[in-house]
This record gives C-alpha cells, sequence and structure tokens, in this order.
C-alpha cells in the first residue's frame, strides 16, 4: 500500500476530507492535505517534512511509521483493556473490534453510547451496535479491485 493509498485510508475511515484532517492537525494551511496527496499523485516520493507528517498522524491517531513508511499497523499504541464499571462487557468487545479492524470512528461511537437502562445490556448489544456504526462507513476497496 502506498502512502497516497493510507491517506486515503485515513480519510475514509474518519470520513474526514482533506481539509478536516489539516484542521484536526493544526496545520497552517486547509488544504494542506490536499496539496501531499497531489504531490504523491504527481509522483513525488514523500513531499513536506516529518512535523507534518507525524501531526496528520497524531491527529489520525495511527502510528506515524505506517502512515509514513507503511510499517506495522495503522495503530497507534497497544489497545489496553480499560475496566468499564457501568458497561463491563464493552471493553472487551470494543477491543477485539479494534484488532480485527473495526473502523475506528465506529468503535469511538459505541464506546461514547450510553444504553437504556442501568445494566450492562451484554456483548451481543455492543456487536450488534458496533456491527450497525460500521455500516455507516464505506469499506475500502480491495487491492485486487483496482
Amino acid at each position: 500500500m502506498t502512502l497516497l493509498e493510507r491517506m486515503k485510508e485515513v480519510l475514509a475511515n474518519n470520513r474526514w476530507t482533506g481539509r478536516e484532517w489539516a484542521r484536526r492537525a493544526e496545520l497552517g494551511e486547509e488544504n494542506h492535505v490536499n496539496l501531499l496527496m497531489r504531490a504523491l499523485r504527481n509522483g513525488r516520493e514523500r513531499p513536506g517534512d516529518m512535523e507534518t507528517w507525524a501531526k496528520l498522524a497524531s491527529s489520525a491517531g495511527v502510528s506515524l511509521d505506517w502512515l509514513v513508511l507503511g510499517r506495522g499497523t495503522p495503530h497507534a499504541m497497544q489497545v489496553e483493556i480499560i475496566e468499564d464499571g457501568r458497561y463491563p462487557s464493552r471493553p472487551r468487545v470494543l477491543a477485539v473490534a479494534h484488532w480485527i479492524g473495526f473502523p475506528d470512528a465506529a468503535i469511538r461511537a459505541v464506546s461514547r453510547h450510553i444504553p437504556d437502562g442501568d445494566d450492562d445490556p451484554g456483548p451481543d448489544y455492543w456487536l450488534r451496535l458496533l456491527q450497525t456504526e460500521q455500516a455507516r462507513y464505506p469499506a475500502l476497496p480491495s487491492k485486487s479491485s483496482k
């Protein structure tokens, strides 16, 4: 996967425009991401400086090594299961979802969700909610479909 493809993946997974990503990364120009992507399409190997790439990776919650070099996984850090006293089944479902590649935006949406009632609705509930959230995000094209 190329740097341009990884950038497109970040945009698709977060449902961001290039302008939104630049804003979240606190880059000076709102079209900075789009300019970087255009330079990559035009054959430049790695336009921009490392500070810019670090800001982009950090704001997207992805590993700098993955974004810039294509090494490792996109996840910036290991998933840590944090106990949730109110809904104890949710953290394990979200950890597995993260590990198998559910979109980060879907995982974040489920992590913020407050179900009706006071009891933990159980792992099946969280999984169904996660699948519903996942459906909101377009699937990325596979390499074989290009």
